[in-house]
């Protein structure tokens, strides 16, 4: 809820032309239900007239971070899968949850919830549960009729490199390592009530995006895990085991801990595909 303190307001109409959903009336210091709730308002207004939910105001501090240090941020941020044991703080945990109040939306909603799984023995059990729910998979694929199928679809060499891979995941799995989570000390997991429309998965990885780069300026490594919310998604009584909603879906798994390796170099390697029209 938008509110306009009419005693504070200069009616310097800086909210209204700010305003895309046209929903500010600064005469009657009104906000009508057109309102997407996106804070532009009480973020633009120096007067602090307008406020959202009654909650504080907390002053924009300048921004130093330069281009030279972001881009080297970006580049220290690399899928972590080999952690130390060293666990991370509650403390620390609750600041990277909190940093997803600063990420953006695609769907000015906020419907997104996050679950943060630091139990050992759950960690284990998700590891043992994810890696049995894809040996089921790839045993599957690589039967002899649908390995047919596959190659025909994909490629003689596509279908060697799955079985060759299948072969050392049963065999991680036998010596009993953790090739699901990595032993990372943590793992958050993005979720949000199923909605056929709607762009949460959009609003799930902005968020997880923000988390990642936020944690690796703490020194923590991350690494989206695809693995998990894959199962997930297939087994709906696995996720509420570790206090996922059933009519919830993951969108994002990130595990998340200290690195125990150290990296020296960037990687040469294409960006993204530009056209510029």
């Amino acid at each position: 809820m938008i509110t306009i303190d009419k005693n504070k307001c200069t009616k310097c109409q800086k909210c209204v032309n700010d305003c895309t959903a046209h929903a500010i009336d600064i005469e009657n210091a009104v906000v009508s239900d057109l309102c997407i709730a996106c804070g532009h308002c009480v973020a633009i207004c120096a007067q602090r007239a307008v406020t959202m939910d009654n909650k504080p105001i907390v002053e924009l501090q300048p921004q130093t971070i330069t281009s030279h240090d972001f881009r080297t941020l970006c580049a220290h941020t690399r899928s972590c899968r080999h952690f130390t044991k060293q666990t991370v703080s509650e403390e620390l945990l609750q600041k990277l949850v909190e940093i997803t109040a600063q990420a953006p939306s695609a769907s000015n909603v906020r419907g997104v919830e996050l679950t943060v799984i630091t139990n050992p023995d759950l960690l284990k059990k998700i590891n043992t549960d994810v890696a049995g729910a894809l040996l089921k998979m790839f045993r599957l694929v690589t039967r002899p009729i649908i390995k047919q199928i596959v190659q025909i679809l994909t490629s003689k060499q596509q279908v060697i490199k799955l079985q060759n891979y299948v072969a050392k995941f049963e065999k991680a799995q036998q010596e009993g390592k953790q090739n699901i989570t990595f032993g990372a000390p943590a793992l958050i997991v993005f979720h949000a009530k199923h909605e056929k429309l709607g762009m949460l998965e959009t609003d799930a990885s902005i968020w997880a995006s923000y988390l990642s780069l936020y944690a690796s300026s703490f020194g923590l490594g991350t690494c989206f895990n695809g693995f998990i919310s894959n199962a997930f998604g297939k087994n709906k009584s696995l996720q509420t085991q570790y206090g996922i909603p059933q009519n919830h879906k993951v969108y994002i798994t990130l595990m998340l801990g200290y690195p125990a390796v150290k990296y020296a170099n960037e990687v040469s390697r294409d960006g993204a595909m530009c056209s510029i029209v």
